[in-house]
């Protein structure tokens, strides 16, 4: 098993050699045509990693606020003396 797992890492080496921390690589063609350096496609993935990161954290504030916004009208709803069913179904469901 072990043989195997060193098997595996030695074939994916090359492959890690322009990678950035999140996995995301650059193409080769495209580095070429660009006429990059290798302190500009370290420099371009780390750029990306960074807005990655970014761009997650502001997703995950997001759906934390619509969570706490569909909490506060299931609990309105369920406050009324009449619940409507369909609209408490509607908000569990959002």
């Amino acid at each position: 098993m072990r043989h195997l797992f060193l098997f595996g890492l030695l074939l994916a080496a090359p492959l890690c050699a322009q990678r950035g921390p999140t996995g995301a690589e650059f193409p080769s063609d495209l580095r070429q045509f660009l006429g990059l350096t290798e302190d500009q496609v370290t420099r371009f993935l780390a750029a990306n990693d960074a807005h990655e990161r970014w761009a997650v954290e502001r997703m995950d504030r997001l759906w934390a606020v619509r969570a706490e916004i569909d909490r506060e009208e299931i609990d309105e709803e369920t406050a009324r003396e009449q619940m409507d069913a369909n609209a408490i179904a509607v908000r569990y469901h959002a």
